[in-house]
């Protein structure tokens, strides 16, 4: 899963606490946006913003790049991804495909217990919705998904769509104009009833749709220039320890 508050967070336990510090408020900056697609991370510039060593600003970019979050160019050095719409349009024609056979898997196995993990995740969905956590909520919503295949059991399909969901995470950041709408929530709820049912057919053409209308949501435009140079200042407020608690 995205390692973070967008979804994979087993790939963080080999950071130092201050890379980790680093991660975070890039990703806290991000799910606020406040951070703009193409803004530059210099080493230098997290370097003095979070009073760490270059060693350990490169350990974090290495991570986020990683994720997906961040491209790396030699002699041009990091900078947050630019998703496109084509590159939208590839990953949920990726996801279209693979989740129409997890959810029909997880119709096939669900148990009992299943579908309490499922509604329980689901609360927690609810919960961050409430709360507008922006950060969280994108994280679980592409988590769920990922529930629903453990349950369908194909480790295969499993590993595949965990190296999706980062980058649809990212672009849901950056170009999701409705982060805090319930109908996605409503409609994870709908597709664990039908697979607790063993609706198969019905789960299937459900996850289609949810998939397509996320897809259509999504908005793209183009730099803005004067927060791509300005990054040190979105930044910076993420860097400082209190505004870190705030946005936690």
């Amino acid at each position: 899963m995205f390692d973070t508050a967008f979804p994979a967070e087993n790939a963080r336990s080999h950071l130092a606490p201050a890379a980790l510090r680093i991660v975070d408020a890039v990703l806290d900056a991000l799910s606020d946006r406040n951070l703009p697609a193409g803004g530059k991370l210099g080493e230098e510039l997290l370097a003095r913003l979070f009073e760490t060593s270059r060693t350990t600003v490169r350990q974090a970019l290495q991570h986020l790049r990683f994720l997906g979050i961040v491209d790396i160019e030699p002699n041009r050095g990091a900078s947050i991804a630019r998703p496109t719409a084509r590159m939208a349009a590839d990953l949920y024609a990726a996801r279209r495909a693979i989740e129409a056979q997890t959810v029909a898997d997880a119709a096939r196995y669900c148990t009992a217990n299943d579908m309490r993990t499922m509604l329980a995740h689901i609360e927690r969905q609810d919960a961050a919705a409430t709360a507008k956590n922006r950060r969280e909520l994108v994280r679980l919503r592409g988590e769920f998904h990922l529930v629903i295949a453990e349950i369908g059991g194909n480790a295969v399909l499993c590993h595949l769509l965990s190296q999706i969901l980062p980058r649809c995470a990212l672009i849901r950041a950056l170009a999701d104009p409705q982060p805090f709408t319930k109908r996605q929530i409503d409609e994870h709820r709908t597709l664990a009833q039908l697979i607790a049912r063993g609706d198969a057919k019905k789960a299937i053409a459900l996850m289609q749709s949810h998939l397509q209308i996320n897809e259509r949501q999504l908005g793209f435009s183009g730099d803005d220039q004067a927060r791509v140079n300005n990054v040190d200042v979105w930044l910076g407020a993420y860097a400082r320890p209190q505004a870190a608690k705030r946005q936690a």
